[in-house]
């Protein structure tokens, strides 16, 4: 069994629920409480996945990022090395959607194109209404940007596993 670690970085705006997520997948726990992210978080899960047959354990390695402005020096700082992307919007927010051009840019800077590392768009709290954001138009912007696309709830886990492993196994099998 192979054993390598990756390097994934959670982006989008703050309260879309990128530490909720990145918290249910690590721990299988959901935080009701929002506790806005200072700086970054880190952690830090063994996890299995299967590319063209062969399984392979791997310790990824989430780096947490703040959305928000005041951070941008800090998340300057992580943007080396990073295999993948997670990039958050809540559809129940429109702002959170109309400000995806901006993150994609700020990593396009330093090197991580949807064409060097793989990128999942999700689309997060689903199970909120109204819904602000449709998902054709989620799914539009995704294919025009070159990246993979998924409509999660982090309250009811829909996705959320099978955004990570996607991103894992795409990063893999590179």
């Amino acid at each position: 069994m192979v054993v390598k670690r990756l390097k994934v970085i959670s982006l989008g705006d703050p309260f879309t629920g990128k530490t909720a997520m990145i918290k249910l997948y690590c721990d299988s726990r959901f935080e009701k409480r929002y506790i806005p992210t200072i700086g970054l978080d880190y952690g830090v899960k063994p996890v299995r996945v299967e590319v063209r047959g062969k399984l392979m354990e791997i310790r990824v390695c989430f780096w947490d990022l703040s959305g928000s402005p005041d951070y941008v020096e800090v998340r300057n700082e992580i943007y080396e090395d990073v295999d993948a992307v997670f990039l958050m919007f809540d559809v129940s927010e429109e702002h959170s959607f109309l400000v995806l051009d901006n993150w994609l840019s700020e990593i396009d800077q330093y090197g991580l194109s949807p064409e060097k590392v793989p990128i999942v768009l999700c689309a997060n709290k689903t199970d909120q209404f109204p819904r602000e954001v449709s998902e054709e138009t989620g799914t539009q912007y995704a294919e025009r940007n070159k990246i993979k696309y998924f409509e999660t709830s982090v309250l009811s886990g829909k996705n959320v596993s099978e955004s990570f492993q996607y991103l894992f196994a795409n990063v893999l099998s590179t």
